[in-house]
């Protein structure tokens, strides 16, 4: 899979990093990861007649890194490019493999992402094939109007071995060529618009068929559904602990059981909340759910 085909992948998984709401996209096992619910505050207004109470509930995703890294390591990821920087041309293929995530000791930027990096092209005109390692460090701070969303700083290459090339070529090299053309790939991977568009296609309504089938023929069969209609959101925090990454959010939203999914409905994402809320503890709740296989949203 190139990176290019994999835009769609890797989007979302910034998106689970980010706010912990894409994880449909990760497989993991119930003992791995969990969703804690701390309080849920229902009919916190009185609702209007016909109109479904509204409902605030403080939840926590703690989803382990070393699951977040398994998952990252399915993809093949390969960047062809070509450019100039600062005179000397250049074009090839640059492979990530082995990536790893790792708590930092940076406080602005909380988690270090590794790879190993293969560089295989021409820089200036000369052949060259190399290896080694890249890092950088990530935060995710969510602006009143989502953005940023993702904080990145710039990576930072280690060459394995010395290359065997001109001292242009050597000069691009030690110019950061390979931080040059990561750093331009993910900054594009992780751009706000391009994540706040990942959210935007999962903030709509969702149906839970609590029992019976909708589909049932039969009178006697009768099907009982729990519409949920999001209203607001607010990212209170997205740490790195013990090793997990925990996104705490609150989220408003209005519910109502029928025996039928209500009507399909297109809904515009809000910019975060401030509504009056006390964010919930991942590691003081009251219950907890597992997650595992394909966790969606939407009818």
């Amino acid at each position: 899979m190139t990176m290019r085909a994999a835009v769609s992948a890797i989007r979302l998984a910034a998106v689970a990093l980010a706010l912990a709401l894409a994880a449909q996209s990760l497989a993991v096992s119930p003992a791995a990861a969990r969703i804690t619910v701390r309080k849920v505050e229902s009919a916190i207004a009185p609702a209007a007649a016909g109109t479904p109470p509204q409902g605030q509930l403080q939840l926590a995703l703690n989803l382990p890194l070393a699951k977040l890294q398994a998952v990252a390591n399915l993809f093949a990821f390969q960047i062809d490019k070509s450019g100039t920087i600062s005179g000397q041309s250049y074009e090839g293929t640059i492979s990530l493999s082995n990536i790893t995530l790792q708590p930092s000791d940076d406080a602005d930027h909380p988690l270090t992402v590794g790879a190993h990096f293969k560089f295989a092209g021409h820089i200036s005109g000369k052949n060259v094939v190399g290896g080694g390692t890249t890092t950088l460090n990530l935060a995710v701070k969510v602006g009143p109007t989502w953005c940023p969303i993702v904080d990145m700083t710039s990576p930072s290459t280690q060459w394995d071995t010395d290359i065997d090339v001109p001292f242009a070529v050597r000069v691009a090299i030690s110019l950061g060529i390979v931080d040059h053309i990561i750093a331009g790939e993910f900054s594009k991977l992780t751009a706000c618009p391009a994540l706040k568009a990942q959210l935007q296609a999962l903030w709509q309504p969702a149906v839970i068929h609590l029992f019976g089938s909708p589909a049932a023929k039969s009178a006697a069969a009768t099907a009982v559904v729990l519409n949920l209609k999001p209203q607001a959101i607010d990212v209170t925090s997205v740490t790195i602990k013990d090793g997990r990454l925990v996104a705490k959010l609150a989220l408003l939203a209005a519910a109502s059981v029928a025996g039928k999914p209500a009507p399909p409905a297109t809904l515009v994402l809000p910019n975060p909340s401030t509504w009056p809320h006390t964010p919930g503890e991942a590691d003081k709740s009251e219950f907890s759910l597992a997650v595992f296989g394909n966790v969606g949203v939407g009818p």
